[in-house]
């Protein structure tokens, strides 16, 4: 997995590519809810991901859930067909904001 943060219109983006899973995990959390912890709302952009676990997914909901509490928006951006795939069959979609573009998603943020 590689992880890395970009900004843009002042918010955090956070590419995450490669494989989200139990080895990965825990370097991907960190580095999301650091994102989150400046209180200006993230993107994930999830171009990249090729595979992503049932722990990549809990992660998914748990930056959902503290950009809520904060009063944050979250964004999920470039879900490849396979990886949209496995959100909407987990009901993920429903519980979360997928946007097809960044730019979509950074639009989220702005309101």
């Amino acid at each position: 997995m590689m992880i890395s943060v970009e900004t843009e219109d002042d918010h955090p983006i956070v590419l995450i590519a490669g494989r989200l899973d139990g080895t990965t995990v825990a370097a991907a959390e960190t580095v999301v809810m650091t994102a989150l912890g400046d209180g200006r709302g993230a993107v994930l952009d999830l171009s990249g991901l090729t595979y992503v676990a049932s722990v990549g997914l809990r992660l998914m909901l748990l930056a959902a859930k503290r950009a809520k509490q904060t009063g944050q928006s979250l964004a999920l951006c470039g879900l490849q067909p396979q990886i949209r795939e496995v959100f909407e069959i987990g009901g993920f979609d429903t519980l979360l904001t997928l946007r097809d573009t960044r730019r979509d998603a950074l639009a989220v943020l702005r309101g």
